[in-house]
Formats: C-alpha cells, structure tokens, sequence
C-alpha cells in the first residue's frame, strides 16, 4: 500500500482494542456479525442483547485465529470515517499482502469476489456501480420512470453525456430554455468535485462524460437556505436480503 504524500505514518492507525466482539446472526447457519461498538461521543448505548454477544481476546494465544484485519486498496482514497471505525473495532490495517478480512476498494467485478474465501468480505457488490455511477443511476431511473411516471419522478430531466450531446443540444437551444439554468456532474465522481451550474445560453462540451441535469430553481428550503436530505442504506447481503438504514 503507497503512502500518500501529506499523510501520517500508518503505525498511528494501528488498532489499540484488546476485545473483538460477534453477535450471532439472526439467520440460521450464517456466521456471526462483527460488532462495532458505538463511540463515546454518541452519547447512547447500542441496544444489542448481551447473550448474543461473544466476546474474543485476540491477545490470547488460543484465540489467535480470529486476528482481525483490513486492507485498503491502492484505488481508494483513506477516508477517516473508515480508519477509525475499523480502529474501534479492533481490526489491524495491513500495508501489504491478502491476509485480510475486509478490503475496502473501489467497483468491484465478479473476479474480485471469486479468489476471497468464507471469513473475507468486501465492501461493494458486483455491478453496484448502476448506483454509484451518476450516468448509470439515472439511466435506470428513467428506464423506471418510463414504466411507472408517478413513482419515479423523483429527479428532474437528465442527459447523459457526451451519448446525448445533441438531444441536449436541442433542447438547450429551445427559446424557453435559454433563462433556465442547468447543474453539470462528472458521471463517476464524489463528494462535490467538478460540479458546476450553467446558464442554457453556455454551450458545453462533447467530450466529457458527465450527466446535465435541469435545476430545479424553486427547491424546498428551510430558512430560506437549501439543505440536503441523506438516507444511508447498507446491504450486508442480498440473500437473505438484509438492509440496514441510518
């Protein structure tokens, strides 16, 4: 694993716990589920039923096989939120080498998933990219839209460039559409970067991908200030389907 330029050594990330702790899964025959336990800031207590708790001295030789560990992959950034989390729990990171029970990388295909075995997990599905992929999403939100229109109205008109360069063009060019203004976002980008909003009169590139959307002028406001509304969603496993959301 590279060390980016800027960064602190990774022996500070090193995890301190001396407690690995599993709760027993609510499904027959599935392993048990590593316990993350709440922060001291959250101010509240995880409501878990202590007897489905089993709680492992990974200091102890006997219990030596259940040594935890993470390895983040050279494509992803280290986001602290993940560093610290695996830290409370007390899971080692590696620099190197595939001795690891979670990665924590970037798209995944079915032949990142084929060499792992029962007690290495991996944080995405194959083809979760038709979620995590700006173009993706909104091509399989209109797909729905066209089968059911009340349902799926959910986001304004978009177009997916440079495929739809001259649908939008068209469009853009339209007498009604020269005041409106339009929010331009990489198709396969995160947290803010490369967004900006254009005025119909600006025309754009052809050569990027990215997805151009219809701003909504008049938004929901509280305090006349906008605002974001985010529901997070983990899908630990798709059969049994198991979602948790926070």
């Amino acid at each position: 694993m590279k060390r980016e330029k800027g960064r602190l050594p990774y022996s500070v990330f090193k995890a301190t716990a001396n407690d690995i702790k599993f709760i027993k899964s609510a499904f027959k025959g599935r392993p048990p589920t590593a316990f993350f336990t709440y922060p001291s800031y959250v101010n509240t207590n995880q409501p878990v039923d202590e007897q489905h708790i089993k709680v492992y001295n990974r200091r102890s030789e006997q219990n030596e096989k259940i040594y935890m560990a993470y390895y983040i992959s050279d494509s992803k950034h280290i986001y602290n939120a993940v560093v610290n989390t695996m830290k409370n729990a007390g899971f080692d990171l590696l620099e190197r080498g595939d001795n690891f029970n979670l990665i924590w990388t970037g798209y995944t295909t079915i032949d990142d998933i084929l060499p792992l075995n029962k007690y290495q997990k991996i944080n995405h599905f194959p083809n979760s990219t038709n979620l995590g992929r700006k173009d993706l999403m909104w091509n399989n939100i209109f797909r729905m839209k066209l089968k059911f229109p009340k349902h799926f109205s959910v986001a304004p008109h978009t177009w997916v460039l440079p495929g739809q360069y001259e649908e939008f063009e068209e469009a853009r060019k339209l007498k009604h559409m020269q005041d409106k203004m339009f929010i331009v976002k990489p198709a396969a980008s995160s947290c803010g970067r490369g967004i900006r909003v254009v005025q119909g009169s600006q025309k754009l590139s052809n050569k990027e991908d990215s997805i151009v959307s219809i701003y909504v002028d008049r938004p929901l406001l509280i305090n006349d200030k906008k605002f974001d509304m985010r529901v997070y969603v983990l899908v630990s496993s798709y059969n049994p389907l198991r979602i948790y959301m926070y």
